[in-house]
């Protein structure tokens, strides 16, 4: 059951296989998802829900960054009697001892067992090596909770948003719904949720990095009265004093509105042939042309600098403008009752997915116990 792709190892003077990070790939995955899910990426926003999700990120950080290896590990102590360490050490030793007594190859040509194996020495060595062994399987359904975890609220989570699909199984039939008999059962995808209508869609966004701070305002907004769905909106720099700079703070200041004849010319967006596209314009294909602009008005090298750093592929500044331009366009839902519909679909989730007996093979039954313990950490 090994899974070299999951973790590091290394062998020891003993020739025992050592991990050197136990856990690290699917601990890792569940880690980044989790950050995504609570917004880490906009810690630095103190607006709105933000504000208040900031006001307890540290502690969410502390479970995501300690509690929860701490919690998992605990719960699989009792498996293990000594460390795999531990036991590596007491191998070497019994190893050596073995040399001395029956010479330097009995370990390597295949006569060990066969020559010696009802020697207490030999059967020490064999019964410890059956121990790391049972450690390496123990510590491959440990590292299995994590995966699990991932694989459970990715199910709820696509593109940015939280899809509140009742899942089943993984299998042919993926989806099942809330049903107490009744003769007829409407139902839609976002069933349990309300739609908000959010009113800080123009409030300041703001963000810090190395000394300064930057904020971007919408300073004229052009919505359809009454909420109507009408032409498409952008955003473009404000046509008076786009870029204002005093005490290390630089306000970039934008419109929102349709687009008019000269935007055209002024943030021309081309097709893949080169020519300029007059129709279907996202908001995506401006954004790298207001980078640019913003670049340009912004004089001071210090705050220039900044914004033009280059953060996993994207500069500060492409990537503020995503989130900025992104949110203002979101619609946002509050599920009526999160607690008892993710511990509903756990239950479901944890006997279809953690605990499917089809897929139970010799293995895995030699270890369900550890395998319930896996499931109650999960659900827990």
């Amino acid at each position: 059951m090994a899974n070299n792709s999951i973790k590091s190892r290394k062998r020891n003077s003993a020739g025992i296989v050592m991990r050197t990070n136990h856990n690290s790939g699917f601990l890792l995955k569940l880690k980044d998802h989790l950050k995504v899910l609570f917004q880490f990426d906009c810690a630095e926003l103190n607006f709105g829900i933000y504000r208040i999700m900031n006001y307890k990120r540290k502690e969410i950080e502390k479970f995501i960054e300690d509690d929860l290896i701490r919690v998992v590990e605990k719960e699989f102590e009792k498996y293990k009697t000594y460390s795999n360490k531990e036991l590596a050490e007491k191998i070497e030793k019994i190893e050596n001892k073995i040399k001395e007594d029956f010479g330097s190859d009995i370990l390597h040509n295949g006569k060990l067992i066969e020559k010696y194996g009802e020697t207490r020495i030999v059967k020490k060595y064999l019964e410890l090596k059956k121990q790391i062994d049972e450690i390496d399987v123990t510590e491959n359904i440990q590292s299995q909770v994590f995966n699990d975890l991932y694989n459970f609220f990715s199910r709820y989570y696509e593109d940015g948003d939280f899809i509140s699909k009742g899942r089943y199984s993984s299998k042919q039939n993926k989806y099942a719904i809330p049903y107490s008999g009744e003769e007829v059962k409407l139902y839609w995808a976002n069933f349990d949720q309300y739609y908000i209508k959010t009113g800080e869609v123009f409030k300041d966004y703001e963000f810090n990095q190395k000394g300064w701070k930057f904020v971007f305002r919408t300073v004229l907004a052009d919505v359809p009265a009454g909420n109507v769905k009408g032409n498409r909106r952008y955003f473009f720099l404000a046509s008076d004093e786009p870029v204002k700079i005093s005490n290390k703070t630089c306000l970039i200041k934008f419109e929102y509105r349709m687009l008019t004849n000269g935007d055209l010319k002024k943030y021309p967006v081309k097709t893949k042939e080169g020519k300029v596209k007059i129709t279907g314009i996202m908001q995506d294909e401006l954004n790298p042309i207001l980078k640019d602009k913003i670049v340009t008005f912004i004089t001071p090298l210090e705050p220039k600098a900044i914004l033009t750093e280059t953060q996993d592929e994207k500069t500060i500044i492409e990537k503020h403008l995503y989130k900025y331009t992104r949110k203002i366009t979101s619609d946002f839902f509050i599920h009526k009752n999160l607690k008892e519909f993710l511990e509903r679909e756990l239950d479901y989730f944890i006997k279809t997915e953690v605990l499917d007996i089809e897929v139970f093979d010799t293995e895995k039954e030699r270890y369900f116990d550890r395998h319930i313990t896996r499931s109650k950490v999960v659900k827990n």
